[in-house]
């Protein structure tokens, strides 16, 4: 399953990357800034983090989101 969301996640990431106005960080590159400031990085971040990671990459929004198989239905959440 774990395809399903790296394809969810790249075809997101192409999407925005075609607006000119649209700067795409990926979540690695964003962990790696994370660990260079000793903060950790769970599943969900909290809005305080959230917040504080935001200002120092410079962020204004971050999309988050899960897929999951719940009995024979995939389910996409953002």
């Amino acid at each position: 399953m774990n395809w399903l969301g790296s394809s969810c996640a790249d075809a997101i990431i192409d999407r925005l990357s075609s607006d000119k106005q649209v700067r795409v960080l990926e979540r690695e590159n964003i962990s790696k800034i994370i660990e260079e400031l000793k903060l950790q990085m769970t599943a969900l971040v909290d809005e305080e983090h959230a917040v504080e990671i935001g200002r120092i990459i410079g962020a204004d929004y971050f999309i988050f989101g899960t897929v999951s198989v719940m009995n024979e239905n995939v389910v996409i959440s953002a």
